[in-house]
């Protein structure tokens, strides 16, 4: 029998947004723009909404042709408006909620399914005319957890960005003769890749890194599984439910919280209340190693298969894409995750460690799960997003 890990983080980002200004209260300003949640209509999931929405704001951010309204000063302009959202889903609505905001360009859109092929659209709709003035539409006949690369790809597509990377395609259909490259839980919906055994070089192999990451050493991996995500809020939600487990934060010992200068301990943060926004696909955060591997057993007892949290080998050796000699999961090159960068500079102005300048990813706390591009073997998020 296989042997399946699942990545987890283990320490975690707990901070409290602070408040936005409504761009110009007088003047729209031709340049700001506003992403509207996605219209979501027949038989899908409805909170597939906010993090594919969340996918096409940050790809309009990392454009750098607008500048574009965060939700919660979206939500917080509108709330003082008491403009109500729910139910607005036609063009003439939303034009409307974008005139109250102050901006002058809005995108909007809707993804419906059609037999079994989900199709996007998207509109960049000026506020002072009401016309559109660019479309974007993409199928895709994939799994619901694909839908995060056809978001990006529509983004791409009304931007006009025609020549930007195509979104991650999914792994080939084994044969019989090849070994099973996923492996889809039904309990959870969890997805696990195969990660083929190999050696490689551990370590601070760019000798920049810390004492303990020395010497570097070869280590020797057998074939393993592991998770191509991080674990969800939704998936975690499922085990308390049906365990009734209380994380050791819930249990009176709280978690982390970063204040903008430094990091605090705060009892009323857990992975349920983390001190900002999250919906069921972001990452699950505030939860400890026993946590972790608390959920690992109540997974194993129900699926009858053995999971368990990866090694740090296991992890680096997935990380670097099967122990190649890269300094990020994305390669030596420019990021492409949820980092240290300006977004976060942009929340927390007086933010005293260093960031990665002239990158804005658009996040400034936790993205969905698979916003950004997967490193060589197909896994999300190995560098960023949630601390390991």
């Amino acid at each position: 029998m296989f042997r399946i890990f699942i990545a987890m983080g283990l320490v975690f980002l707990c901070s409290s947004p602070l408040p936005a200004e409504k761009p110009d209260k007088l003047t729209r300003v031709a340049d700001y723009l506003a992403v509207f949640d996605l219209e979501v209509v027949g038989s899908i999931d409805p909170t597939l909404a906010r993090p594919l929405t969340e996918s096409i704001r940050g790809e309009v951010i990392r454009s750098g042709k607008f500048r574009v309204m965060e939700r919660g000063q979206m939500d917080k302009i509108l709330q003082e408006q008491a403009f109500q959202m729910t139910g607005c889903v036609t063009k003439e609505c939303m034009v409307e909620a974008g005139q109250l905001l102050g901006v002058g360009k809005i995108v909007i859109g809707t993804l419906g399914l059609v037999g079994r092929t989900y199709h996007l659209s998207l509109s960049q709709v000026n506020v002072e005319t009401g016309e559109t003035e660019r479309m974007a539409i993409q199928t895709c006949r994939c799994e619901p957890d694909e839908l995060i690369g056809t978001a990006v790809a529509a983004a791409r597509q009304l931007l006009g960005d025609l020549t930007a990377a195509p979104p991650p395609q999914p792994l080939p259909k084994p044969t019989s003769s090849t070994p099973i490259p996923t492996y889809r839980d039904p309990l959870t919906g969890m997805e696990f890749v195969l990660i083929k055994g190999g050696c490689f070089q551990m370590g601070d192999t760019f000798g920049d890194g810390h004492e303990n990451e020395r010497p570097v050493h070869e280590v020797c991996l057998s074939d393993f599984y592991l998770g191509r995500y991080e674990v969800t809020v939704g998936q975690f939600r499922k085990f308390v439910e049906e365990t009734g487990y209380l994380t050791e934060a819930e249990k009176g010992e709280g978690s982390f919280r970063f204040t903008g200068k430094e990091w605090k301990m705060s009892r009323d943060l857990n992975w349920r209340n983390p001190g900002f926004p999250q919906s069921e696909h972001h990452p699950v955060v505030c939860i400890s190693w026993n946590d972790a591997s608390a959920f690992c057993r109540w997974l194993s007892q129900r699926s009858g298969r053995s999971f368990r949290l990866p090694t740090e080998a296991e992890w680096e050796y997935a990380a670097r894409s099967g122990g190649k000699g890269y300094k990020y999961s994305w390669g030596n090159g420019p990021p492409s995750g949820n980092i240290a960068d300006e977004a976060l500079e942009r929340e927390f102005p007086q933010y005293p460690y260093p960031i990665w300048g002239g990158h804005d990813d658009g996040y400034a706390f936790t993205s969905p799960v698979g916003s950004f591009q997967p490193n060589q073997l197909g896994l999300y998020d190995m560098t960023g997003n949630v601390w390991e």
